[in-house]
């Protein structure tokens, strides 16, 4: 039987109100525990509404998008904040705890990361690693580091038992911009809410800056971190 792994999300605002996330994964295929559920009347995690180009599912087979399903109890919680609102953000793991002062945008950008990874869209899935190992409030360059090292132990693994390996990180990019694709959509679903705060779509562009940062990266030879490496 996989264990699962706890990992909790604490967000205190200047006027004491607490926000507790409780994001359960599995330590193994990385899967949602327990399934998260939107309810029935919230048409913008339909997967018809706004429904990513690119999406394998169909609305035959799938009533919700699964990263709407996801996100969406942190959609309801924070949908009138503003993103620029400073917070003191802790994330709770069985191993440690890292506590931030940051504008609620990026606390929520990094909560927002961890569900997306989790959420069973096949665009998501090659990021479960990162939900299984996850950093909170990463930069862009620890980004960077981590996924390019993750992604070339898989190639190590997945080469084991006869696989194609892809050392050369030549299909990295492309996974990126599929991921650029599919936060472009939940933009859009997010924004058809029509709520008064921007907290929740500002936390996604935020995520959108770091597939586009990645893929570009990858066409560049991470030239970014390289200095770290030579």
């Amino acid at each position: 039987m996989n264990e699962s792994i706890l990992i909790g999300y604490r967000i205190i605002k200047d006027d004491g109100e607490l926000l507790s996330f409780d994001v359960e994964i599995d330590s193994q295929n990385h899967s949602k525990l327990p399934p998260l559920i939107a309810s029935d009347n919230e048409n913008w995690a339909r997967l018809d509404n706004n429904q990513c180009e690119h999406c394998p599912l169909s609305p035959a087979q799938e009533l919700h998008c699964p990263v709407a399903l996801r996100i969406s109890w942190v959609i309801d919680s924070v949908a009138h904040d503003i993103s620029t609102d400073i917070v003191e953000c802790r994330v709770e793991t069985l191993e440690r705890v890292t506590s931030s002062r940051l504008p609620i945008d990026k606390a929520i950008y990094s909560l927002l990361g961890l569900l997306m990874a989790t959420s069973g869209c096949p665009h998501m899935d090659f990021l479960g690693p990162m939900a299984r190992y996850h950093l909170p409030f990463s930069t862009a360059e620890e980004t960077i580091v981590r996924t390019s090292s993750l992604y070339l132990l898989t190639q190590y693994f997945k080469e084991g038992p006869g696989g194609e390996a892809d050392y050369r990180l030549a299909h990295l990019g492309d996974l990126y911009q599929e991921v650029s694709k599919v936060n472009q959509g939940i933009i859009k679903r997010i924004r058809s809410r029509q709520q008064s705060g921007d907290t929740n779509a500002n936390s996604i562009v935020i995520l959108n800056s770091f597939a586009q940062i990645l893929s570009l990266e990858n066409k560049i030879g991470l030239n970014s971190v390289a200095k770290s490496f030579i």
